[in-house]
């Protein structure tokens, strides 16, 4: 804050206004903590909303943590793994690998994927889509567990 308080256009301000060094500092601390206010409620409230209603986002079973820390210990980070929106979510921040799609602040066209993927685990897509897939997006692993299957009943018996 010492820095904040040489600044010359809040000099200014202060002078203008007649704050004294003390009153400045707490005018600033004030309006740092009205300004965070709001975001911080909203988090707060969404997380504890989700927690609530038992979000299904918000856990992860043993064997899908299984899964994640398999494919943490066996795969290069640099390899994408497509997994549903859920898990994508989790596969970085836990092992940290690439995945197809995760967080939608940084996946790009996160929708779009989202709905590739969705297409992907369908029992209807034809294997040329789902090879394309791959290879356009260079997807090294699928991770097939309960959250992918609920999008769809791909049969992983027919790949190789």
């Amino acid at each position: 804050m010492p820095d904040l308080m040489r600044m010359p256009w809040l000099q200014r301000l202060a002078a203008w206004r007649g704050y004294d060094t003390p009153r400045l500092r707490r005018l600033l601390l004030f309006s740092t903590v009205a300004a965070t206010l709001p975001s911080n409620l909203y988090l707060v409230a969404g997380s504890s909303l989700a927690a609530v209603q038992d979000d299904p986002s918000l856990y992860y079973s043993q064997e899908e943590m299984g899964a994640v820390d398999w494919l943490g210990n066996n795969t290069e980070r640099s390899e994408t793994i497509l997994a549903s929106y859920s898990m994508g979510r989790l596969i970085p921040a836990r092992v940290g690998n690439r995945v197809f799609m995760g967080h939608f602040i940084e996946t790009v066209e996160v929708q779009r994927k989202k709905e590739l993927a969705t297409i992907f685990f369908r029992a209807d897509t034809t294997d040329d889509f789902r090879h394309n897939l791959l290879n356009e997006y260079h997807i090294r692993y699928v991770l097939h567990g309960p959250r992918e299957r609920l999008l769809g009943d791909f049969d992983t018996s027919r790949c190789a």
